[in-house]
């Protein structure tokens, strides 16, 4: 028996062995569907707009259309799916580009199980409940924030760079990059300025 309105999810990277991980990692996930496996961005757009996942999680950069040419197309055509990349380098173009598009989220391939996981089961969380207000709810966003983000927004707060960061972390500065990213869709912030107020105001109520 299937699993009433489960987030419904398409996988597409044309890695393999990446791709095999990614159906292994979120069919852990109760109340997820992975609707649809592809290799490649054209496949990938077709299942999209067949399928109106929730999620769309992709590699940023494929054969045929990239993941930021079907964000774009996606949007063109007024498609409400969420869209996460998946890349395997931290370029600055594919931030600028990604926020531009409006990505959800960026996860390095290397290092995203962790943090990717704890993304999708927010999600999941978030789509059950069906409350567009809990997702914009102040204290919601604090709490979607991973112990690893709140660590990296706390160094902020302190003035902390991204070098300083990733040396406390021991992680990259790449992908202290990608956590700040990914924290600042989480909260709605645009900057560092903001994510440290931000973070000052809210530490009593984190989890």
């Amino acid at each position: 028996m299937g699993i009433a309105n489960p987030l419904k999810v398409v996988l597409a990277d044309d890695h393999p062995v990446v791709l095999a991980g990614l159906v292994a990692l979120l069919r852990r996930i109760k109340s997820l569907e992975i609707a649809a496996v592809c290799s490649d961005g054209d496949s990938a757009f077709k299942s999209i707009v067949s399928l109106k996942p929730d999620v769309a999680c992709i590699d940023i950069r494929m054969p045929g259309l990239t993941g930021i040419e079907i964000v774009q197309r996606a949007k063109e055509l007024a498609l409400m799916s969420q869209f996460v990349f998946l890349t395997g380098s931290v370029e600055r173009d594919e931030f600028d580009l990604a926020n531009e598009c409006g990505a959800s989220a960026i996860f390095h391939k290397d290092t995203a199980s962790e943090d990717l996981l704890a993304w999708f089961e927010e999600r999941v969380s978030q789509h059950l409940r069906r409350d567009p207000s809990e997702i914009a709810n102040s204290l919601g966003a604090v709490r979607s924030l991973t112990v690893r983000e709140w660590e990296i927004a706390r160094l902020v707060a302190r003035g902390m760079t991204n070098k300083e960061i990733a040396r406390d972390s021991k992680i990259s500065e790449g992908t202290v990059k990608i956590h700040l990213y990914n924290i600042y869709q989480k909260i709605g912030v645009s900057n560092r300025i903001e994510l440290a107020n931000y973070t000052i105001h809210n530490l009593t109520i984190q989890r």
